[in-house]
């Protein structure tokens, strides 16, 4: 029988966590999830193996509150600096779909389509500009260069969408370069005045 979902996230940011070169020794369960007896029990066994300790500690349900407030007495007093988040861990690989012109060495003929612009076929594929397990900067934002190409004669151009989608990759695949049937979920809209 496999891992359980959220065991198997836990053990994969583990992994990433050990992918930068950090020693793993102690998994804190926190917050009102955190105080599962059973997440407790089956991550405990898991992670028993490589020689970390699950624990419980007391109070882990209000962790997340009060780790607000520290966070929140950072940004409001400089006497309080001890205590800063300078990035998070992304939980999922982000971008968007894009249309690359067609190249025979290169994509398959399968995921070839016809195209007005890229002459004479494209391939759809993703643009990833974050992945998952990447660290992201609490305080540099990541910039994204986008640009669209169309045939006016087609349509007129009064405004242009971009869907920003998220991608779990649960099996720690990496992010698909093709537009496939995997599931993918919205994360966020943009659209131009």
């Amino acid at each position: 029988m496999g891992q359980k979902p959220t065991t198997r996230t836990m053990c994969q940011q583990i992994q990433a966590t050990k992918n930068f070169k950090a020693d793993v020794k102690v998994v804190l369960l926190i917050g009102g999830f955190g105080e599962s007896e059973n997440l407790y029990q089956r991550l405990r066994d898991t992670v028993a193996s490589q020689g970390i300790i699950v624990e419980k500690p007391s109070y882990g349900w209000t962790a997340i509150q009060r780790g607000a407030l520290m966070k929140g007495l950072v940004d409001y007093s400089s006497k309080n600096t001890r205590v800063a988040v300078t990035g998070r861990s992304a939980r999922y690989h982000y971008g968007t779909e894009s249309a690359k012109e067609w190249d025979e060495r290169l994509h398959p003929n399968d995921q070839r389509i016809w195209s007005s612009v890229n002459s004479p076929y494209e391939v759809n594929t993703y643009k990833w500009f974050i992945g998952k397990s990447e660290t992201v900067s609490e305080t540099k934002p990541k910039r994204l260069y986008y640009h669209t190409e169309s045939l006016t004669s087609l349509k007129k151009l009064d405004n242009i969408t971009v869907t920003v989608i998220q991608c779990e990759d649960l099996n720690d695949e990496g992010a698909p370069f093709f537009v496939s049937g995997q599931s993918f979920y919205p994360y966020s809209v943009y659209q131009t005045p």
